[in-house]
């Protein structure tokens, strides 16, 4: 009786023990072997029990998290991703499968994926959680090397990307065509950029306008350009090494469209009978000409050869024309026609005798001259020829260099319009005298001079100050480089400390903005110091805003001065927006240690 009611007693209190263990989950074994494995660094044993673990139905997130360890450990990131996330699907609450996850994401590189996971960490970890005081700081740190590697990675973007891609089509077109103005090449280079910039250069015809043509294969450039540009030619330059036949042949292909849009620039070097191929293009294109810009340079005429007359080579309906001759031996200067506005002679030898009255009465044929440039030399002696005075009434710029024969042409001129005038290494001592004349020329009927640039010219100290007093009333650039002597004086006296005796009407050139003197070896630093100083702006009391009298220099060029300290370099940059001084160019140095 009693051993029944203990049966019962057994039966209604439970299952024996026996039964109980039956009853435990497999995958509890099997996670429990897995753990102790990788604890014993047998990853993929480890991995393997865990497997069946989970495929028995281990829905834990401890266990998901064991296997994504396992993965991290052994470098497959991405499967431990999966298995993280499963972890923060089981357990939200949790810190461990977002801490996990950011790990993953920084070394799959997603750093915007990696700092968000380690947020949401940061917000599951409550400071009672047992690892509060090891996690914490852990986060810190990843978030802070996140935040570093996105600095860095947003740097290398913008060093490798190309913002100028960005732009519209027709903003970029524009930007070439700048860079096309100073370089006729870049359209070419352009096209090898990247497919965008090919795109832009090839679809915008003003791009490829100047034709260059030389030995490369000259006809077969010819016809691509004609594509690319729409057959319309702005500027037709032709090198030395083109063949003649080449010549006839591109200039009949040409022909048709240059007679709808006549090239606006003919520029011919180092070809033996250029006035040939100029007369043969004008008389083809009629008086299609304006303006026309006709460059020659680098050819040696010999004695027996005539330079032809431009009367010639151009319609005579051409109006304006620009022609530049540099870098030549002729036996006579060119024929000139009325429609001249510019004329470059730049070192330019002639057969024939010169004088300055010869040149004055060869310039009579160019009365709207605008733009001068004379730079003639003749070796052979003749009679004076005696000029009649020559006003060049719409004349702006005038340059002459390493010339006395045509500084001689000073005192004859009336130039009322004239606006920039350089002189640059003319001997003689005659310039003192023909420059005061002049500018009894230049201000009639009103001071106009703006630019004056004097650079290696024979003029003695009082000389100097004397003359650029006359002209630098309405100055807003002076230059006086390489002179031999009276540099520290002129700066005194453009600070209004002129020496006695000299006579300057006040402050020196009161209105001068940019100032060169450079290659003054007499210059100090202690002229350039006041000059400045007296240069700054000052408070009219009077109607309390600032006044501008003596204009303050905002350029400055003292290139080659070595008296000039460069302890006071720093204190002249504070004061002057653009300043240049370079003691010595690379290649000075250069030929100085070769000498040594």
């Amino acid at each position: 009786m009693l051993r029944d009611k203990l049966l019962i007693v057994q039966t209604s209190t439970g299952p024996p023990l026996a039964h109980m263990d039956s009853e435990k989950p497999k995958w509890k074994d099997l996670f429990a072997r897995s753990s102790q494995l990788f604890k014993e660094h047998k990853l993929d044993e480890s991995l393997q029990y865990v497997s069946k673990a989970i495929k028995l139905g281990a829905d834990k997130a401890n266990v998901f998290d064991l296997r994504a360890d396992i993965y991290e450990q052994k470098g497959e990131f991405k499967q431990a991703l999966v298995d993280a996330k499963n972890v923060i699907k089981l357990a939200p609450s949790s810190p461990q499968g977002y801490w996990r996850s950011a790990r993953l994401f920084k070394k799959l590189g997603s750093l915007d994926r990696s700092m968000t996971m380690a947020n949401l960490a940061l917000e599951k970890l409550s400071p009672s959680n047992s690892r509060y005081p090891i996690l914490r700081p852990e986060i810190d740190k990843l978030l802070a090397t996140i935040g570093l590697e996105m600095e860095e990675k947003q740097k290398t973007i913008s060093r490798q990307t190309c913002h100028v891609a960005n732009l519209p089509f027709e903003l970029l077109a524009i930007t070439f065509e700048l860079v096309t103005d100073v370089d006729s090449a870049f359209p070419v280079l352009a096209s090898h950029v990247c497919r965008h910039w090919r795109q832009v250069a090839l679809n915008h015809a003003v791009l490829w306008r100047t034709l260059v043509l030389s030995n490369r294969k000259p006809e077969k450039k010819a016809e691509v350009w004609g594509v690319r540009s729409n057959s319309v030619v702005d500027a037709l330059i032709i090198k030395a090494s083109m063949p003649r036949s080449s010549f006839e042949k591109i200039v009949a292909r040409l022909l048709p469209s240059m007679k709808k849009w006549p090239p606006k620039k003919i520029q011919i070097s180092d070809l033996s009978n250029p006035h040939l191929q100029l007369k043969q293009l004008s008389s083809s294109l009629g008086d299609a000409f304006d303006p026309l810009e006709i460059k020659l340079s680098g050819m040696d005429a010999r004695m027996e050869f005539q330079y032809p007359s431009i009367n010639n080579l151009m319609p005579p309906g051409s109006r304006r024309t620009l022609l530049h001759l540099e870098e030549m031996k002729i036996r006579e200067l060119p024929l000139l026609s009325k429609g001249v506005r510019t004329l470059v002679l730049s070192n330019i030898w002639v057969a024939i005798g010169l004088d300055g009255g010869a040149i004055v009465n060869y310039l009579t044929e160019t009365p709207d001259l605008e733009h001068l440039v004379l730079g003639i030399h003749s070796s052979i002696s003749v009679v004076a020829h005696t000029p009649s005075n020559l006003t060049l009434t719409r004349l702006q710029y005038l340059q002459i260099s390493s010339s006395s024969t045509c500084s001689d042409i000073l005192p004859f001129l009336g130039l009322p319009s004239l606006k920039i005038l350089h002189l640059f290494s003319i001997p003689g001592t005659q310039l003192r005298q023909h420059l005061f004349q002049l500018n009894q020329s230049i201000n009639l009927p009103s001071p106009s001079l703006q630019e004056l640039r004097i650079r290696g010219c024979s003029l003695m100290d009082g000389d100097l100050i004397k003359i650029i007093a006359l002209y630098g009333k309405e100055l807003e650039v002076l230059e006086a480089s390489s002179m031999s002597s009276g540099i520290n004086s002129l700066v005194q006296a453009m600070a209004g400390r002129a020496k006695e005796g000299l006579d300057v009407g006040g402050t020196l050139c009161p209105s001068v903005r940019e100032l060169v003197l450079n290659n003054s070896p007499d210059l100090t630093g202690l002229s350039i110091k006041d000059l400045v100083k007296s240069r700054e702006s000052v408070i009219n009391l009077d109607q309390g805003s600032t006044s501008a009298w003596p204009t303050p220099i905002t350029r400055l060029s003292i290139d080659g001065c070595p008296r000039v300290e460069s302890a006071l370099l720093p204190w002249l940059r504070g004061k002057i927006p653009q300043l240049s001084c370079i003691y010595e160019t690379a290649s000075a140095i250069r030929k100085t240690r070769r000498l040594a």
